[in-house]
């Protein structure tokens, strides 16, 4: 407690008329003072008795008292024990604690002082009447200001200033630098200099602190040296860390930063390294817990910190690190608690001092809370039967161009072309453009010509340089194509045949990320909770939802004519995109040797790899060879006239579907040639369903969809008479399953080569194309052939050689065939 020092007795100081009450609860011995909060001080009271009241109490400490306690710097205590009741005024010894934060002296009683004391039963009654000797040293009244950190040239430093008006030649000033209070440095300010600085080096081991400093006056001359208390400045945080030391980040969110902000300049005293902005601290960045591939790093695990970044203005450096939660389809409540842990920095020392600053210096890490979010799927299959992003499903039975899902908030869409099928009685898709930002992908098959049971797979076509986070894998058989792109979009194509010239067929599969929810829409349905608005148009309007119907106003629309990706293409963006995603788990170096690409990590369909090939741009490549150019109009052919080859000019015949504005569909009964009854096509269609390989896994879980398919297996057979579309039911439910099953955790083990999780096999890489049942079975992912054929889908007689029909981009006249 700071207690009055007294002089002279007076009459009775217990009577509440002689003495002068203090009602201030700063001066309890349990009060601790803080910057910028003001010391109390008691030079201005006039000498007298005074009695303390209100929650200080009203005695007074006898054992020693902590500096910056009782509401002031250095407060007084009482030497020896308080008068009993009776003994009247009587005078004890009261010790002043000026201990500085060095070895204990006097045990905080540095200065005494006499003062009367008497024992009013209630309280104690002291009297003022001197202070401990201030003019032993100078009196700093104002605490001291530290500066925010100062380049000069190419270092730089901390200021502490502080004021004092007087000037004396024996005068001088003892200023402390301190980290979180411990005083490290020291310098020594003769009159009349009123500052000291502190170079940047000697934060070097103690980053990650607050740095103060701390001033205290003394006469040189003095014979006890005595030095006044230490007056303490404001603090200044020095290091480097993160805005936020607990983040959440779902897959709904394509990108989340985590910005780190350095406090204190990057300096290198190599001229050289900072014209060529090499004047940086590398940030290593790893991912602990029990999932760590949940959680990825843009372009790289290791980040620069550049002197480029420092803003003087600010007096900081700032990177942002973007991340993203990794779209692997598991779908959860719990959520993946990770740790994203920074490396020891490792500066390079032979650019300075002043960057050795950082070394081994370790950054506080953040916490990270990873979410799944749902993600949606839409399909077409046959002539085409939809199944929209609720689950709804209609069919679309017109000629043209339509938008089967868009997002036009990250510039995404999925447009189909139909054309007649099945005799003219229907349409089926035989063409689906992708686009997401300047990447346009055109899977064609409306131009290629039904070949002796069979057709050729479909042409891939791109128009400018694709990212290279985007994916495109082909079977080998070509009759299965899947695009994969960098925001978890993907999109599966599959080549149907259907039992004649245009009676095949493309299937497609789109699975969209969860950050389109509220922003995706288009033929598939809206992105959103409510399903009441499925059938929306595109210009807002919204039709009354059905099922196993044929809504045209709805479909038609989402037709298209000037903004067909087959038609034209969108002018460039030029949007800025991170071209990869790294994983940086322990495992890792500084190289990031397990950055990828975020597209088709568990994407639908199976393909084999290429031996050898892990490039995916030399991948990408192969299946799409030369950038084509759709606004040729004109083909080169080479006519056998006589013996001598003459090269001329012909135009292709290119599908337009212009050419049917005025198909409709044909009314299809059960009483078709081969007497086909509905009974016998539904009892067929579900048995081939409850035959498939995943059947087991989902009959359970997806009954629903398993009716629709069922359902739109019936509709096939009534329309084209035959059993043949029934591969394109099987294959829809499977990949509808795997969506299904690739949600919960369980479904998933650990590739012990790779140390990443992976779907179980008997879900996933066991299950064949139905392809293979035509001439082979199944035998764990593998396809065994029948006696006489070959290949990965048992698809060619072993017998008979391939045969040429056509080159694309080049006619053959004359029923002209190589045969090899």
């Amino acid at each position: 407690m700071l207690i009055p020092v007294v002089q002279c007795a007076h009459p009775d100081p217990c009577l509440r008329q002689n003495h002068v009450e203090i009602d201030e609860y700063r001066r309890s011995s349990g009060y601790t003072i803080a910057y910028p909060e003001e010391p109390l001080c008691d030079d201005e009271l006039p000498n007298g008795w005074y009695r303390f009241t209100s929650a200080a109490g009203g005695t007074m400490p006898t054992t020693r008292v902590e500096r910056k306690r009782c509401g002031t710097i250095v407060p007084i205590w009482m030497s020896g024990d308080p008068p009993r009741i009776g003994d009247g005024k009587v005078t004890r010894k009261a010790c002043a604690n000026f201990e500085t934060g060095g070895p204990q002296h006097s045990n905080g009683c540095e200065q005494t002082v006499d003062i009367g004391v008497k024992n009013c039963t209630n309280f104690l009654a002291t009297e003022r009447h001197a202070q401990p000797d201030n003019d032993s040293y100078p009196k700093l009244t104002q605490s001291p200001r530290l500066s925010q950190p100062e380049i000069v040239g190419k270092t730089f430093r901390f200021v502490c200033q502080f004021e004092y008006a007087h000037q004396h030649p024996q005068q001088a000033f003892e200023v402390a630098w301190t980290f979180e209070g411990v005083t490290k440095h020291t310098d020594q300010v003769a009159d009349p200099s009123r500052s000291a600085s502190l170079d940047g080096t000697k934060l070097k081991g103690d980053l990650g602190k607050s740095l103060g400093c701390k001033v205290r006056a003394f006469y040189t001359n003095h014979p006890q040296h005595t030095k006044g208390p230490w007056l303490e400045s404001n603090l200044y945080w020095a290091g480097i860390r993160p805005e936020a030391y607990h983040v959440t980040i779902s897959e709904k969110d394509e990108l989340r930063n985590v910005t780190l902000t350095s406090t204190i300049p990057i300096l290198c005293q190599d001229t050289k390294a900072e014209e060529d902005n090499f004047c940086c601290i590398p940030l290593d960045l790893r991912v602990d817990g029990a999932a760590p591939d949940k959680l990825e790093a843009g372009i790289a695990c290791t980040w620069p910190l550049c002197k480029s970044l420092w803003n003087d203005a600010t007096k900081e450096a700032r990177i942002p690190i973007p991340l993203s939660a990794s779209k692997d389809k598991i779908e959860d409540d719990k959520g993946t608690d990770l740790l994203l842990r920074f490396q020891n920095i490792a500066p390079d020392q032979k650019h300075g001092p002043y960057l050795g600053v950082f070394d081994n210096y370790e950054i506080r890490s953040v916490q990270i809370d990873v979410f799944d979010a749902e993600t949606k799927t839409c399909s077409l299959n046959s002539d085409p039967h939809f199944i929209g992003l609720s689950g709804n499903h209609f069919n679309l039975y017109r000629v043209g161009d339509y938008t089967m899902y868009q997002n036009t908030e990250r510039h995404f869409e999925v447009q189909i072309r139909t054309w007649p099928c099945w005799g003219g009685k229907v349409t089926c898709a035989c063409a689906v453009a992708v686009r997401e930002l300047d990447d346009v992908i055109v899977i064609n098959a409306c131009d290629e010509t039904y070949y002796a049971n069979g057709m050729a797979s479909p042409e891939i076509k791109t128009f400018r340089k694709l990212r290279q986070g985007v994916a495109i894998k082909q079977a080998t058989d070509g009759s299965q194509i899947g695009v994969y792109l960098p925001s978890g979009s993907e999109v599966l194509v599959k080549g149907r045949n259907g039992g004649g010239a245009q009676h095949w067929y493309l299937d497609v599969e789109l699975k969209v990320p969860a950050m389109d929810r509220g922003h995706g829409r288009g033929i598939c349905g809206t992105f959103d909770d409510d399903n009441a608005n499925e059938f929306t148009h595109r210009d807002g309007h919204v039709d009354t939802m059905c099922n196993k119907c044929e809504p045209r106003l709805f479909t038609e629309s989402w037709s298209n004519n000037m903004t067909s990706l087959f038609k034209t293409r969108p002018p460039p963006l030029n949007a800025f995109y991170f071209k990869r995603f790294c994983q940086c788990d322990e495992a890792n170096s500084r190289a990031c040797n397990n950055c990828e690409d975020q597209a088709g990590k568990v994407g639908f369909g199976q393909f084999n790899d290429t031996p050898g090939e892990t490039d995916k741009d030399d991948q990408l490549a192969f299946l799409t060879g030369v950038f084509h150019d759709t606004n040729a109009t004109t083909q080169r052919r080479r006519q056998i006239a006589t013996s001598t080859y003459v090269d001329v000019d012909e135009s292709s015949d290119a599908y337009d579907p212009d050419d049917y504005r005025d198909f409709e569909p044909k009314v299809v009964t059960w009483a078709m040639p081969r007497n086909i009854t509905e009974a016998e096509a539904k009892r067929t269609c579900r048995q081939k369903l409850e035959s498939a390989a995943i059947w087991p896994h989902c009959r359970g879980k997806l009954a629903q969809k398993a009716e629709t398919r069922i359902a739109n297996c019936v509709e096939d057979v009534k329309i084209g008479d035959t059993f043949d579309a029934m591969d394109s039911m099987i294959e829809s439910f499977t990949t509808a399953c795997q969506v299904e099953l690739a949600k919960d955790p369980s479904n998933y083990q650990t590739n012990p080569a790779t140390g990443k999780s992976v779907m179980k096999p008997e879900i996933s890489t066991d299950i064949c194309s139905t392809n293979c049942e035509l001439h082979g079975h199944c035998d764990r992912g593998r396809c065994v052939c029948d006696q006489g054929f070959t290949g990965d889908n048992c698809q060619l007689p072993v017998n008979q050689p391939p045969v040429l029909y056509r080159v694309r981009g080049f006619v053959h006249s004359d029923d002209f065939v190589l045969t090899a």
